[in-house]
């Protein structure tokens, strides 16, 4: 027994590296990672007074110190800064993205590239943030970066327009919704995963919206965890059913009426929804539940006026209705 250690050059080629161990019984294989010294650990888009500023951390795994240029280019312009990085430290790095206006649209999503260039090592990102927010317990914050709320409106079913609001918040236990659907005709025929046929809600997440791979090929494990929930007011009452999961052992696809506590009533022409998403069922421990945590979501609200009416869809977001998945969610930050 022992313990090995690896030293590399800062343009060493990274990735999956076997290691292999002769011994008098044969030969020992182990699998180490090399990673690049520079790392980008988050990124998170904040408000200072009416100034959109690109918080990024930067993670130097290495005994070296390292100097670089970390340029962000987006439809708001080029903002860059030379930066020190000090050895087995985190720096964060604040740029300048663009003053907010008062004709800022919190869901039109931002997008721009992150890039930080050394001498031996280049690195992109792809950067895109929809400014949708779930305060603790309700609690709103001033500003104008960040939004709980939502409206929608669309042509339903029978062509008249539809319209929704949607209240976001969060605590302890999960996210809630409040949703208030407007629609002067109410149908839903179905009880089973058939429920997306007719007046119902669709919600989709992603754990980890940053991160763009499914598997991680040195632990074999999936790290990335996309589920897909459909809610609605049944013949049988309240019905809750999971249309997909990333694992089936951890949380089953099919009705889940009795994981999801929410709450569904008919007045007038308004079906209003009160949801309770715990969690756990989309994923996520509660202790990683916290302010800053951002998520990947889209909601479809499906609208039938009758079985002569063609299905029309109301998005918030795209991946669901499109088929697109994960790569067209909005992002929801935890605040």
């Amino acid at each position: 027994a022992g313990k090995v250690q690896l030293t590399g050059p800062e343009n060493a080629s990274r990735g999956v590296l076997p290691l292999i161990f002769p011994g008098k019984n044969g030969k020992t294989i182990r699998f180490a990672r090399i990673n690049p010294p520079l790392v980008i650990k988050f990124t998170e888009m904040i408000q200072k007074k009416d100034q959109m500023i690109l918080n990024v951390s930067i993670r130097n795994t290495a005994s070296l110190a390292f100097r670089g240029d970390l340029k962000l280019t987006s439809p708001a312009g080029v903002a860059e800064q030379n930066v020190e990085f000090p050895a087995k430290k985190e720096t964060v790095v604040a740029l300048p993205v663009q003053k907010i206006t008062s004709n800022f649209d919190p869901l039109t999503p931002f997008k721009g590239e992150l890039q930080l260039k050394t001498k031996g090592q280049l690195l992109k990102k792809d950067l895109q943030f929809t400014f949708l927010a779930a305060f603790e317990k309700g609690k709103s914050e001033s500003g104008a970066l960040f939004t709980d709320e939502v409206r929608l409106k669309g042509t339903g079913a029978s062509g008249k327009e539809d319209s929704a609001v949607i209240k976001f918040s969060r605590n302890s236990k999960g996210l809630l919704l409040k949703i208030a659907s407007q629609d002067d005709v109410f149908h839903q025929q179905y009880s089973d995963g058939d429920l997306w046929r007719n007046d119902s809600i669709q919600l989709a997440f992603d754990t980890d919206p940053a991160n763009l791979f499914e598997y991680d090929e040195l632990t074999a494990r999936t790290s990335k965890k996309v589920t897909s929930i459909g809610l609605a007011l049944s013949p049988k009452g309240p019905v809750a059913h999971r249309y997909l999961t990333f694992n089936e052992k951890i949380l089953k696809t099919g009705t889940i009426s009795g994981e999801i506590p929410f709450s569904v009533k008919r007045t007038g022409n308004v079906t209003q929804y009160d949801i309770l998403i715990p969690w756990e069922q989309i994923g996520l421990k509660p202790e990683e539940a916290k302010a800053g945590k951002q998520l990947g979501i889209a909601l479809l609200i499906n609208d039938s006026d009758g079985i002569q009416t063609q299905r029309k869809v109301i998005p918030l977001f795209g991946g669901i209705f499109d088929n697109s998945g994960w790569r067209r969610y909005g992002i929801l930050t935890l605040k």
